[in-house]
């Protein structure tokens, strides 16, 4: 058996994140350009599916479906089984969605190691801490109690829902005033305070958060054996005080396994089975996903069934459709 190369298991978890933004930022410009043969009536260019993971809300729609009918989203499979994915890696090793896929997250982590890294002050933390859990329950309500399972269907079969996609790219090109303004200051505050938007703005992140609390793999310090260094506070990208933990319940834990590996020895913390090869928790995060993806291309729940006349279609008249 090969041993696993020493770069690898150093630097796993960038590795596995630096290709998961790469394969993002190609989708992205794949789908510009399908976006754009689309427009010029070439209707046998193929839509890059992975961009419907930028479509949280409506995946939570699908879900809805899939929970009241038991019909999984044929418009936009890709997106649904994406999130599908990211609440399995949750549940069972902790955001590792967020820690390991996400490319916000990514982006997320680079500002912040280029900033300042200052906490939060306390007074703050948790009013601000509670807009991401505020913005969750939001979008909860609307989707889970207000929309019955037939508003769910309209919702999903609508022109708007269709070309979802294109909108949100066209929201970036350019971005207005407000938008600008609003992506500015999520920078600004991210070169400030680690990881400002994933820990106190992300709905996402929020709902993997609160599904990460079932996950058996959490961190544990044990007291006896912390010589109080604070070396896996400082190493924590949500800024989790590990150091004053028992066990690490807090649900921004990304499941990074930094606090891990920068521990001062293996007896005063504790990151599961495989404490001593942190490397393993990447590679296991990775393969999850990468089993969703291959389930839903092999069962054909990846590609959306919206042809692409009738996409082009809507693309036509897309900025009179709304939701």
């Amino acid at each position: 058996m090969k041993k696993v190369p020493v770069f690898f298991k150093k630097h796993a978890r960038f590795i596995v994140q630096l290709l998961f933004f790469l394969y993002s930022a190609g989708i992205g410009v794949r789908f510009y350009f399908y976006y754009k043969a689309v427009l010029a009536g070439d209707y046998s260019a193929v839509k890059p599916a992975g961009v419907e993971a930028f479509l949280p809300i409506s995946a939570l729609v699908g879900l809805k479906q899939l929970l009241t009918a038991g019909v999984y989203d044929t418009v936009h499979p890709a997106g649904l089984t994406v999130f599908l994915a990211a609440v399995f890696m949750s549940a069972l090793f902790k955001k590792s969605f967020c820690g390991y896929v996400c490319p916000a997250g990514f982006v997320s982590e680079r500002l912040s190691s280029l900033g300042a890294g200052l906490h939060v002050p306390r007074p703050l933390h948790y009013p601000l801490l509670s807009v991401k859990y505020i913005l969750l329950a939001f979008f909860l309500y609307l989707i889970f109690y207000s929309m019955d399972a037939y508003s769910a269907r309209a919702f999903i079969l609508s022109p708007y829902n269709k070309v979802a996609d294109a909108k949100m790219m066209l929201f970036f090109m350019p971005p207005s005033f407000t938008a600008s303004a609003v992506i500015g200051g999520i920078i600004l505050l991210t070169l400030v305070f680690k990881n400002f938007w994933c820990r106190y703005l992300c709905p996402y992140g929020a709902l993997l958060g609160l599904v990460s609390l079932l996950s058996p793999f959490k961190v544990k310090r044990n007291a006896q054996s912390c010589v109080s260094c604070g070396t896996c506070s400082k190493a924590c990208p949500m800024d989790i005080d590990v150091e004053k933990k028992g066990t690490v319940l807090a649900p921004e834990c990304i499941g990074c396994m930094n606090c891990v590996k920068a521990r001062y020895s293996d007896k005063c913390l504790s990151g599961g089975p495989f404490s001593s090869r942190p490397y393993i928790y990447a590679a296991l995060s990775a393969a999850v996903f990468l089993a969703f993806f291959a389930a839903a291309l092999i069962s054909g729940f990846w590609y959306s069934s919206v042809s692409g006349e009738e996409y082009g279609r809507w693309l036509g008249v897309i900025d009179g459709l709304s939701h």
